[in-house]
């Protein structure tokens, strides 16, 4: 115990930041499941919601425009992080047609953040 000690007080603050990054960055890694469909490389904790909120901003595209690109680019099926909530994208009639034929895959969660992306201005995408 008094090796722990005098090695915290050893430490500065940047070496103290520097490795409590570290070690966030990598419980972040190991925790994010290897099996998933392709899609853009978020942020820790904060996931793509800054890259959507930029290229809102930047491009004037609405969400379900910014999804549409996603699945030009990665394919029909793509998965993101919106926050730390993980978000499957189904981008074709056959995707949605083979999740709904798939027991394990029809229930949705309730998210407020969800709600937003799913009904956009009276629309159900």
């Amino acid at each position: 115990m008094a090796v722990i000690t005098s090695l915290i007080n050893s430490l500065d603050f940047t070496t103290a930041l520097l490795f409590l990054l570290i070690f966030l960055a990598a419980l972040y890694w190991i925790q994010t499941p290897r099996n998933l469909p392709p899609g853009p490389i978020g942020w820790p904790f904060l996931g793509c919601l800054p890259n959507l909120t930029w290229i809102k901003i930047t491009a004037g595209l609405g969400i379900h425009e910014v999804f549409s690109q996603y699945g030009a680019r990665y394919g029909d099926v793509c998965s993101l992080y919106l926050g730390q909530r993980l978000v499957v994208v189904l981008n074709s009639n056959r995707a949605i047609k083979e999740a709904f034929q798939n027991p394990g895959l029809q229930d949705r969660p309730q998210s407020a953040v969800l709600d937003d992306v799913v009904i956009a201005r009276g629309k159900v995408l």
